[in-house]
């Protein structure tokens, strides 16, 4: 076996492992109307990861076939690869398997195709050859489909917009798990959100208001459609029925331009039915991090505690902060001026584990250590705090959430100064 040949065999076991999963997962979703949290393109995202994972792991082989002086034999490497895409489709359909039966079932795999492939390696690299050219193609013609829709499709529904009455532009921000006694408004000791105090001494504030549910999709339902919870067909893998006309739909259908920009994409995403009515839904942003939490072995590591924990590695993978959920806002908002617009923000900040940027991370508590190289990729290079839970008291605990807040309403505070200033049609 020469480098080239492992390198194409790893490449067509990616891609069949990754086109699998994703087909199985297309599936679900068409015509199970199963609720994903998905990228829209996964279908040649999935398979696109597998080959870069497979090909990583591939390494160890390229370099024996230059150094040792047994290269690996054909149907070792068959083998080898057909085992690991069997422990990552077990991984996709079987999630809650032990990881160590995982592996011996794969294991197991990789002996019974060993026993059943001929060593020709002429006629392997045919074969793979032809495998990968096939497969490459769909995933070129998936990747095609997935980025249709885009910006035109934008343009072409901002333009379709029927002429917009003189109403007033409005703004809906959804603080995910922000509770009232951690605000000084509501008698809370410190000042951990003094723009929204602000804004609350200016407009209206509610003394006595209640979540029509406890978790985020119904709640969020409820606000989009006047609905109960048990009227909107939410549960925790449903999601919002079609059949009710939500706020974004009513305001479209009078002109409104609507953008929805969202942090908690589990129970916020697209998948949820939330974006219907909205012209722009920006939830899944491109990362290699993200898109590695995409495929059941990519998952692998941020599902591992003992993993996180070696590393230091407590943030979410690809989660998106409050700073740049409102500069899309913004910058959307600014691209739509002449036009009254509905803008929806999920911020996702406040939610554990609680990992405030600088400077914020030392308002009400002493500086900590900051993650080092392997936490800061995982955070797509942004820093954050290294503060392990499993290492955190109650009160310390409570130092990250209220500083968390204190971030969060920065960003705010930063969002309705820009808008103070660029929009005409704005008043509290």
């Amino acid at each position: 076996m020469s480098a080239g040949l492992v390198v194409l065999v790893a490449t067509a076991a990616g891609l069949a492992t990754g086109l699998v999963e994703a087909g199985v997962r297309g599936f679900q979703l068409v015509a199970l109307d199963r609720m994903l949290a998905l990228s829209p393109a996964f279908p040649w995202l999935v398979p696109a990861v597998y080959v870069g994972l497979f090909n990583v792991i591939a390494l160890p082989l390229v370099v024996l076939t230059f150094f040792a002086r047994s290269r690996p034999s054909a149907r070792t490497v068959v083998a080898f690869f057909t085992g690991l895409g069997c422990v990552s489709l077990l991984l996709f359909w079987h999630p809650k398997l032990h990881a160590l039966a995982t592996m011996v079932l794969g294991a197991g795999v990789a002996v019974q195709v060993r026993q059943q492939v001929t060593g020709d390696v002429v006629r392997l690299r045919a074969v793979a050859r032809r495998s990968v050219a096939v497969m490459a193609a769909v995933v070129v013609v998936l990747a095609g489909l997935a980025n249709v829709p885009g910006t035109l499709t934008e343009r072409r529904a901002l333009a379709s917009l029927p002429a917009a009455s003189r109403g007033p532009n409005v703004l809906l921000i959804i603080l995910d798990t922000v509770r009232a006694a951690s605000l000084r408004m509501h008698g809370y000791a410190r000042n951990t959100m003094p723009r929204l105090e602000a804004l609350a001494s200016s407009g209206v504030r509610w003394e006595r208001a209640f979540s029509t549910s406890s978790w985020t999709l119904p709640s969020h339902a409820s606000i989009f459609t006047g609905h109960s919870p048990f009227m909107t067909g939410t549960d925790w893998g449903a999601p919002l029925s079609d059949t009710l006309p939500t706020l974004a739909e009513a305001l479209r259908s009078r002109g409104y331009a609507t953008g929805g920009f969202v942090g908690n994409l589990t129970y916020t995403g697209r998948q949820t039915g939330l974006d219907r009515g909205f012209i722009r839904y920006d939830d899944y942003r491109f990362s290699v991090v993200h898109a590695l939490a995409g495929t059941s072995l990519g998952r692998f590591i941020p599902n591992s505690p003992r993993i996180r924990r070696v590393l230091g590695l407590e943030q979410s993978p690809g989660r998106r902060s409050a700073g740049e959920l409102t500069a899309a806002a913004l910058e959307w908002i600014r691209s739509v001026e002449g036009r009254p617009f509905f803008a929806f923000l999920n911020l996702y900040d406040p939610h554990a584990p609680y990992l405030p940027p600088e400077p914020w991370d030392t308002l009400f508590g002493p500086a900590r250590p900051h993650d080092g190289f392997a936490a800061r990729l995982w955070n797509g290079g942004r820093p954050l705090a290294k503060r392990p839970i499993h290492t955190r008291s109650a009160d310390q605990r409570r130092e990250d959430y209220d500083e968390v807040l204190a971030y969060v309403d920065a960003q705010i505070g930063a969002l309705l100064d820009a808008l103070a200033v660029s929009t005409t049609r704005w008043s509290w």
